[in-house]
């Protein structure tokens, strides 16, 4: 049927080349289709489909001419290696093309050249890499933002919390040295050791530092550094022992816990147990490299 509209004779159809060089047939004359009712309702029907693959040749030429020149070089190569991956590749289909190109495959793939159905999938691909890759970045982005935020916020709370605890601890001397005022001794001399001795007292009974362990080793430790300075050995221990165990039980800064750990040592140390100091100098040694920077 085709070798007889290419007849002479007939010259309904004539023969051609696509720019790729792929033999084409198409209508001699306009006027075929116009005065062909059948071949005029399938030219309307199909006229947005006909505008499409025409863009996409287009489009594939564009991309054709452009493998031919190479892409421009610029920059490092490291640059232009990350460029790479996040953007188009030169010449492909976009955005509003990238859609209708699908439609085209769609709707009219059988009738649509193999070289197009090859630039239109490729295309389609690139652009699934580009965005994946985007969405990948993107989500990166988010998580270390929210790592940050999240640290943030609990360095935020560690800063609070301390200065609640330094507050407290404050509070508790100042209100313990107050004591000491002869308007409130009512004259009476009161001693560093009656003083501290008050203090201790006070913490164990406290019932506001019953539920807080951790203002309450503060303390404890404060006021066994007191006693070692006054060479009250036993009863500096006896504080210190009950910090430490305060601050097992709970979470405590490295730093606190170290101050502790040399305080007990020293304590054991001036009151003669070399072996017992050793121990706890050891752990607050090592405790410290762990955890604390230089």
């Amino acid at each position: 049927l085709v070798d007889a509209f290419l007849d002479p004779d007939a010259r309904l159809l004539v023969t051609d080349s696509a720019s790729s060089g792929t033999p084409m047939v198409r209508v001699a004359h306009e006027a075929l289709i116009s005065n062909w009712e059948r071949a005029k309702q399938y030219v309307e029907n199909n006229a947005d489909a006909l505008k499409i693959r025409r863009r996409v040749e287009e489009r594939y030429r564009r991309w054709l001419a452009l493998q031919e020149t190479g892409p421009g070089a610029g920059g490092s190569r490291l640059a232009t290696r990350i460029r790479a991956r996040f953007r188009r590749e030169p010449g492909l289909l976009t955005d509003v093309d990238i859609a209708d190109g699908r439609r085209l495959l769609t709707e009219h793939r059988s009738d649509t050249e193999p070289h197009l159905v090859r630039y239109i999938e490729r295309s389609v691909a690139d652009e699934r890499r580009r965005r994946s890759r985007v969405v990948r970045v993107l989500s990166l982005v988010v998580i270390v933002v929210t790592a940050l935020a999240a640290i943030a916020f609990r360095q935020r709370n560690i800063a609070e919390s301390e200065s609640a605890i330094a507050n407290r601890t404050t509070r508790f001397m100042v209100d313990m040295f107050a004591t000491a005022d002869p308007s409130k001794s009512r004259g009476a001399t009161i001693t560093v050791r009656e003083l501290l001795d008050q203090g201790a007292k006070t913490i164990g009974s406290a019932p506001d530092l019953r539920h807080a362990p951790r203002i309450r080793a503060e303390l404890q430790t404060t006021i066994g550094q007191a006693y070692m300075g006054l060479g009250l050995y036993p009863a500096a221990e006896r504080q210190l022992a009950q910090a430490r165990a305060d601050e097992q039980g709970i979470s405590t800064p490295a730093a606190t816990r170290v101050r502790t750990l040399v305080a007990s040592g020293t304590t054991l140390y001036l009151d003669g147990d070399d072996a017992g100091a050793q121990r706890f100098l050891r752990a607050a040694v090592d405790l410290a490299r762990r955890t604390l920077r230089p």
